[in-house]
């Protein structure tokens, strides 16, 4: 089930509406649409807030991530 959910990450912060002008992520756009999926009930909440955490971590510190 994490691997489905870092995908729909992926997905997620893909998404054009979920940028910011400059090309960066809009982190709280891509938790906003996640929820809305119902993936905060599949995995739980603190799974849910801890791999979006570690997502945005990794894709700011190398620009690479998931």
């Amino acid at each position: 089930m994490i691997k489905q959910f870092k995908e729909a990450i992926k997905e997620a912060a893909a998404r054009e509406e979920n940028l910011f002008k400059d090309g960066s992520i809009n982190w709280d756009y891509v938790d906003a649409d996640l929820s809305i999926d119902g993936w905060r009930e599949k995995i739980g909440e603190e799974m849910f807030v801890a791999t979006i955490d570690e997502s945005a971590t990794l894709q700011r510190k190398e620009s690479t991530w998931l």
